[in-house]
């Protein structure tokens, strides 16, 4: 489900004029996710986006963030995602869906990173992921409304 820029128009209501914008439909698997992110990152880059540092948090945040949502979201089930990202001259806007389970809490999760100072034994499996997140991206927000999940954030575009 490519989407042309009109229809992503809702993402960045208010933050600016689109350089470029596109959104996606895909099937919730780790191997889409791979996928469907070099498709994005190829077509941040061929709108404009050149810059390193953003290129890069772009990959990281979206394999964590698609991922969490392949791995946790749809941890029992199968269904699908969708990704509009919307490019103005100072930030990437990205916006996910999906009707997976929701977030525990109905909330986005701590993002202070889990304790580090103990015994590798001792360590959390999980939470380095959404720490990773908060540190890389701004303006997120989680919100479950008719069965969707949707996670909106910026990435500041920086040379």
């Amino acid at each position: 489900m490519n989407q042309s820029p009109a229809e992503c128009s809702d993402l960045a209501d208010g933050f600016g004029s689109a350089i470029a914008s596109r959104s996606y439909g895909f099937e919730a698997t780790h191997e889409a996710v791979r996928s469907q992110s070099q498709t994005i990152l190829t077509e941040l880059f061929n709108a404009g986006l050149s810059m390193p540092d953003t290129i890069s948090k772009s990959e990281i945040l979206l394999g964590e963030v698609l991922n969490n949502i392949v791995e946790h979201s749809y941890a029992d089930t199968t269904g699908d995602i969708e990704i509009s990202w919307f490019l103005t001259d100072d930030t990437i806007w990205f916006e996910t869906r999906d009707r997976g389970k929701e977030m525990p809490g109905a909330t986005l999760p701590n993002p202070d990173c889990p304790p580090n100072d103990v015994a590798l034994e001792d360590m959390p499996e999980g939470g380095f992921g959404w720490f990773m997140i908060n540190q890389l991206a701004q303006e997120i927000s989680y919100q479950r409304t008719d069965g969707i999940n949707v996670l909106k954030f910026a990435i500041p575009r920086v040379g």
